[in-house]
């Protein structure tokens, strides 16, 4: 897994691979990490401003309910998760990813929000609805149709 002050790495994964991406348990921070990754990498000041954070109320195939994070950009998702031990960003297409998932409700902030609301509030989620609902309050995440308890 990568330390606490590595902000993973952007990954691919192989459709062939049988290797499983497991929640961070950590989403909404992860968003923020992401973020501020990209800010150091040299991502323009456009980038930056085109992007959106999501929070969300996700409806599992169980029918049980959870708060997630992820970042859209130009038609593309940006979500985190624990591939081969390392925490990575994955991509999907934003209509792909809308089509395997249940979002019950959302939120999207833009980046002047997003950052507007770390300094008023802290790390995400600011709204109740979602910090009811995430993995550190329900004890578990639901990663593709498999709910994985949360790391104690």
């Amino acid at each position: 897994m990568a330390s606490d002050d590595s902000p993973g790495r952007a990954v691919t994964p192989d459709p062939n691979d049988d290797e499983n991406i497991y929640p961070t348990h950590t989403c909404f921070d992860d968003t923020v990490d992401y973020l501020n990754m990209r800010a150091r990498t040299g991502a323009s000041k456009a980038e930056l401003l085109s992007t959106v954070t999501v929070h969300a109320v996700l409806v599992a195939p169980d029918g049980d309910r959870f708060a997630h994070a992820w970042i859209e950009y130009r038609g593309k998702v940006i979500d985190s998760g624990i591939y081969k031990g390392e925490r990575v960003f994955v991509e999907y297409q934003a209509d792909e990813y809308r089509r395997i998932h249940t979002i019950e409700d959302e939120t999207r902030y833009s980046i002047v929000d997003a950052v507007r609301l770390a300094q008023e509030r802290g790390f995400p989620p600011w709204e109740e609805r979602y910090r009811a609902l995430s993995g550190r309050a329900t004890g578990k995440a639901w990663v593709v149709g498999k709910v994985w308890p949360c790391a104690k």
